[in-house]
């Protein structure tokens, strides 16, 4: 793509802070775009956008308060950007959460699903039309190869009769954002937006910061991980390459299609899972 025109595109990207997201932003904001990254605290966002310039030199960077797991936050994040911006051309849902225990939001949905699958669909589904608006444009989901082995259990999404294990709720989450995607990008056949869903790679992130001997196994696994910049680049390929102009509904890695669970390409399930979340968000508000 030609710098001018990537100096016309808005980008806007959760969880953009820190790790993938604020390597990603940095990125999106070297090539030219528009930058609006979505941040919990204030004045990390600030902190992020000072870094992103300093670094970059861009001045189209800016932030924007929301917290993803509350889905009154999420609608008012939404309503600013349709405000602000007239055009929205390429939406990545990257925040995620991973949580060493069972916790409730402030709405009574289950973190992790809150966080990592909840967020995206409402954010999506509020933003829809203006991506439609201003296509050609797109939707990057950010998974992970947990989806891989996980299962869906949609009669105990939140773990409310099972016993609840932080890797199992992640690797479902992360399913659940696969199948969503897939879902999407058949709702979205004959446009031109698509919607693709990627696995970042083993990433040295703040992701798994904890106390205890989560935290110390984190940072000794951290040794070993990839750089948030080498992780970004799956991310910053689904956004900007014209390679991937007409391709929707994949799952990618290291900036290639790979297969995803099997389960992923149930149109069935993800029909299911689609209505659940439909039902939930409506629901709780």
């Amino acid at each position: 793509m030609a710098m001018m025109a990537l100096r016309d595109k808005v980008v806007l990207i959760t969880g953009a802070t820190s790790g993938i997201g604020f390597a990603t932003a940095k990125a999106l904001a070297q090539a030219g775009t528009r930058v609006v990254i979505v941040s919990r605290d204030p004045q990390r966002g600030e902190f992020a956008r000072a870094a992103i310039n300093r670094e970059t030199g861009s001045d189209r960077l800016e932030v924007m308060q929301a917290d993803l797991s509350s889905l009154a936050s999420i609608r008012s994040l939404a309503k600013r950007c349709l405000s602000a911006h007239e055009k929205l051309d390429v939406l990545i849902n990257n925040a995620g959460v991973l949580e060493p225990n069972r916790r409730l939001s402030a709405d009574g949905i289950e973190m992790t699903l809150a966080v990592n699958l909840v967020a995206p669909f409402l954010l999506t589904s509020l933003l829809l039309d203006r991506l439609r608006q201003s296509a050609p444009s797109r939707i990057v989901n950010v998974s992970s190869a947990t989806q891989a082995t996980a299962s869906l259990q949609l009669d105990d999404l939140q773990f409310e009769r099972r016993p609840y294990r932080m890797t199992q709720a992640y690797a479902q989450s992360k399913l659940g954002l696969l199948l969503v995607t897939k879902e999407l990008a058949r709702g979205l056949q004959g446009t031109d937006v698509t919607v693709n869903a990627l696995h970042p790679g083993g990433v040295a992130t703040n992701l798994g910061n904890r106390g205890g001997l989560l935290g110390l196994g984190w940072r000794v696994a951290k040794l070993f991980m990839i750089r948030p910049d080498e992780g970004a680049r799956t991310s910053v390929y689904l956004a900007l390459s014209p390679k991937v102009t007409s391709v929707s509904g994949g799952y990618f890695a290291e900036q290639r299609p790979v297969p995803p669970n099997l389960t992923a390409d149930d149109p069935r399930l993800a029909a299911k899972l689609w209505g659940i979340l439909e039902s939930l968000v409506q629901s709780k508000g």
